[in-house]
């Protein structure tokens, strides 16, 4: 589930909830989720404790025997003074942000593949549409892109207009900073954005839903940028952001020294205030 979450389901087995657990006995991680793990693991140098919010209602019922293990999570987190958020009981670590943005990016998704590896190299399933069903993610891709860039390039933050498309996108080799920022009107999180390290080595991906601006900047010498696609690309429903547009605040982590190479026309975006007019 990543090397910074620790996960409690009941669809977890007792081996694989051990293994989490040993997570945290060897302080591997910063982020607990669920109800089990915020009663019965320790709490010290963690950042943050998210609970399950389906199910948050029925867990205030005092006949729900989850009522009062969610009582005294409450209660442990203030004692710890660790932020306790509501989020997802799923490997979603993008609920992270809650904590810095004061509210979670609904529909965004990290995914950390499970990875089989030995002395002949390894082997994982980048995409199965079986496991995305089963985890509510029902769409389908019609497009598979793929790029390569050297150190520095930066790409978007680029959208479509109306043939909006939902994306799982993923860096084959090397290191990119891959950035989403919420478009969707009527969105809580409007204009915010959110941001994950990509690379060959992590191995995570990041699904995208339709209604968002997406970009990315290369850390390594040179990335291979490859992604799923919803919908067909449209060149002339093209739209884009400022990438340093100060109003959404992106904080690319631009080494000094580092200089930007872009195409003209991501030089030449609007801020958000221009898709407002």
């Amino acid at each position: 589930f990543g090397p910074e979450v620790a996960i409690f389901h009941s669809a977890l087995s007792d081996g694989e909830r051990f293994d989490e657990y040993l997570k945290i006995l060897r302080n591997e991680v910063k982020i607990v989720v669920g109800t089990r793990s915020a009663i019965f693991t320790p709490l010290n140098d963690l950042g943050l404790i998210i609970l399950d919010e389906e199910h948050s209602e029925n867990y205030k019922q005092d006949s729900n025997p989850r009522y009062h293990a969610t009582d005294m999570a409450d209660y442990r987190a203030k004692y710890h003074n660790i932020p306790l958020v509501l989020g997802s009981a799923t490997p979603d670590s993008i609920s992270y942000y809650k904590a810095k943005n004061g509210k979670i990016i609904t529909g965004l998704y990290e995914i950390q593949p499970k990875v089989f590896g030995d002395s002949r190299g390894y082997f994982f399933e980048s995409y199965s549409e079986k496991d995305f069903f089963e985890a509510g993610l029902k769409m389908k891709f019609v497009q598979d892109n793929q790029s390569k860039s050297k150190k520095g390039v930066l790409r978007g933050l680029h959208f479509q207009k109306e043939n909006t498309q939902a994306k799982l996108v993923r860096c084959i080799k090397g290191e990119v900073f891959d950035v989403a920022v919420d478009l969707r009107p009527g969105s809580e999180t409007y204009g915010k954005w959110e941001g994950v390290i990509l690379s060959e080595e992590n191995k995570k991906q990041l699904f995208i839903p339709k209604g968002f601006a997406h970009g990315f900047l290369v850390l390594s010498d040179f990335a291979e940028f490859a992604y799923k696609c919803t919908d067909f690309y449209h060149p002339n429903d093209e739209g884009g952001l400022l990438y340093n547009d100060p109003e959404i605040g992106v904080e690319w982590p631009i080494p000094e020294g580092m200089e930007l190479i872009m195409s003209e026309k991501d030089q030449n975006w609007g801020g958000l205030s221009s898709l407002k007019k």
